[in-house]
């Protein structure tokens, strides 16, 4: 019996959302394209550049596009964090040239999504039983014996997610405490209490900041590798809310007086702790920053009904996007023009506590 598709991917896609997304620690792909811009009349074609026609053009933007997504989701993979080439442009041949139907295609992406989770599987049995559902055959067993499964393998991928992050994270502090070590023998390399190690390149003569102040900077931030995941544009320096920063950066601006500059080794426990923040930000991951603090000013007083954001500056409780605070195991949304908070009990497991910074 063969489904249309529609009826087909009707069919899958419970399926594919069934099994559990925590398995996939790629964050979730972006859009293929952008939406259409609001047409304002015929516009000239773009130039050419080295390519032939538009059509050229298009495809080479297209795939730089997607294999720069590709490779920035296998980089988040704990499990496989390259791509094979050989095989990806195999795939996408296969695909784009007709050979092989959507049907196909959509099979490849379960199998995939299957291998990623993990789970130990009889291949056989599994195949048996999608073509069961696709042909709506007597399912073996019930709908809540199905859910009970589907609860067993989630519980089960997120503890080897857990397991395997928590591996990663005690390999990288390893490496960052000697990394650290090392970088504290350095010349004019000093360090605090706290395990904050620094150098200040120019003192500056102006404001220092208070806790509470609102910065504006010239920053660079990069792991210990050089790998960069923070920088102010050129020419435009950032203006933050000190206590945004990370606690080992808000230690060494409040070392600082404007018009000063500086360089900063964050230990984890100052940083992000065992958190990854993307693929720039391993767990456990050294933090450098170089600083140039421009200015610092207290806080514009809150009027009623407005908040101050990430960068200082007050947000009209009209204009707030809705705020989720989570605490596991409980979040708490906050409506945006105001109402009761919505509080609901979540079943998270409790995340590992920070290291304790090495004094020197």
């Amino acid at each position: 019996m063969k489904l249309p598709n529609s009826a087909l991917v009707l069919s899958l896609a419970p399926l594919l959302l069934a099994l559990p997304v925590v398995a996939q620690t790629a964050p979730p792909a972006a859009p293929l394209l952008p939406p259409p811009a609001a047409a304002a009349g015929p516009a000239a074609e773009p130039p050419l550049g080295p390519f032939k026609d538009q059509k050229e053009r298009r495809s080479y933007g297209l795939g730089s596009f997607l294999g720069s997504r590709e490779k920035t989701n296998a980089s988040a993979n704990l499990d496989k964090p390259t791509v094979d080439v050989a095989e990806l442009l195999a795939g996408l041949k296969d695909g784009l040239g007709g050979t092989k139907t959507m049907d196909y295609a959509g099979g490849l992406a379960m199998a995939a999504q299957v291998k990623r989770s993990g789970v130990d599987i009889d291949p056989a049995v599994l195949a048996e039983a999608v073509r069961g559902a696709l042909e709506n055959q007597p399912a073996k067993i019930g709908q809540a014996d199905i859910q009970a499964i589907m609860q067993e393998l989630q519980t089960s991928i997120q503890q080897k997610q857990q397991a395997k992050m928590k591996v990663e994270a005690e390999k990288n502090l390893a490496l960052a405490n000697t990394w650290l070590a090392e970088n504290a023998k350095k010349e004019g390399v000093k360090a605090t209490a706290s395990g904050l190690q620094y150098v200040l390149d120019t003192p500056g003569e102006g404001r220092t900041p208070g806790a509470r102040d609102v910065v504006t900077v010239n920053l660079v931030g990069t792991s210990a590798d050089g790998t960069e995941f923070d920088r102010s544009a050129e020419g435009s320096p950032a203006r933050r809310a000190l206590m945004s920063l990370p606690k080992g950066l808000q230690e060494g601006l409040q070392m600082m007086k404007a018009g000063g500059k500086a360089h900063f080794w964050l230990p984890p426990a100052l940083g992000f702790g065992e958190s990854p923040r993307g693929a720039g930000i391993k767990p456990n991951a050294v933090l450098a920053y170089t600083v140039e603090l421009v200015s610092s000013e207290e806080p514009p007083v809150a009027q009623a009904g407005t908040s101050l954001g990430p960068d200082g500056k007050p947000v009209p409780q009209g204009k707030r996007e809705p705020i989720t605070a989570v605490t596991p195991p409980v979040s708490v949304e906050i409506p945006p023009n105001g109402g009761q908070p919505k509080i609901k009990v979540e079943a998270q497991p409790k995340a590992p506590a920070a290291p304790k910074p090495e004094s020197k």
